[in-house]
């Protein structure tokens, strides 16, 4: 008796079955992966930020108890917030968010604006998150003493409630269209911070109506965006360093 031979090569239908079964699982598994990877990516963005925290009451410390501002004046040294925290910092990669892109709005600051290479071994960095400039107080272009206008800083023990004080948060990658080369590391007032054409605050990065943000007493956590940034009386509540 003869027995017929069985092919152990797949036909073309039953290739596709498989293709197809394949395609149906990664069409459930990726959505999973892409939460798995955006948690990761976020819980290390409050890592970096709450190294950003600690080095901001590091800074009020050493500085007569004042927050650092969100740009300052050494000498001839013009210097905005990032430079004056990664004395304690010692990495240009914590002002980089994981979960955003590099991207032509993240300008070279340094390099171009504040020759501050030789002290802070700063040349090129990406900067995802920004302070608000209005709150922390600012040395503007030509003052060369920043001590003589420290008194129009803002002190930490001035603070009501620094527990609930946003001090540094996610910034949008879509830059101002204003003629201000570094409005990509301030908020200029709550006209970034509430919806409207020129919120900065990142709303969407890791997750519908979520930001990360690092507050004045060091601690950082995600932020709901309609709990913080909805309405004045939010901005009063989480950014306006006078109120309680």
């Amino acid at each position: 008796m003869k027995f017929k031979k069985h092919s152990n090569l797949f036909t073309l239908i039953e290739l596709l079955i498989v293709i197809a079964i394949i395609a149906i699982l990664a069409g459930m598994l990726l959505p999973a992966l892409n939460k798995a990877r955006q948690k990761s990516q976020s819980i290390n963005c409050v890592s970096n930020l709450k190294q950003i925290g600690t080095a901001t009451v590091q800074y009020g410390d050493d500085n007569d108890d004042y927050i650092v501002p969100g740009r300052g004046d050494d000498k001839y040294y013009y210097r905005v917030w990032p430079v004056l925290l990664n004395v304690y910092i010692k990495s240009e990669a914590i002002f980089q968010c994981p979960g955003a892109l590099k991207d032509d709005s993240a300008l070279d600051l340094y390099m171009h604006l504040y020759p501050a290479k030789e002290e802070t071994g700063i040349e090129k960095v990406y900067l995802h998150y920004a302070r608000a400039l209005d709150q922390f107080g600012s040395i503007e272009w030509g003052s060369i003493a920043a001590t003589a206008r420290y008194s129009t800083f803002c002190k930490m023990s001035a603070v009501k409630s620094p527990s609930r004080k946003i001090s540094t948060a996610d910034r949008t990658t879509t830059r101002l269209k204003k003629n201000w080369e570094d409005s990509v590391v301030l908020f200029w007032g709550s006209e970034n911070i509430l919806p409207g054409n020129n919120r900065l605050v990142e709303t969407e990065r890791h997750g519908a109506n979520r930001f990360n943000a690092s507050f004045l007493d060091g601690h950082a956590t995600a932020v709901d965006v309609n709990e913080a940034c909805k309405n004045e009386e939010q901005f009063e509540r989480f950014w306006n360093v006078t109120k309680p």
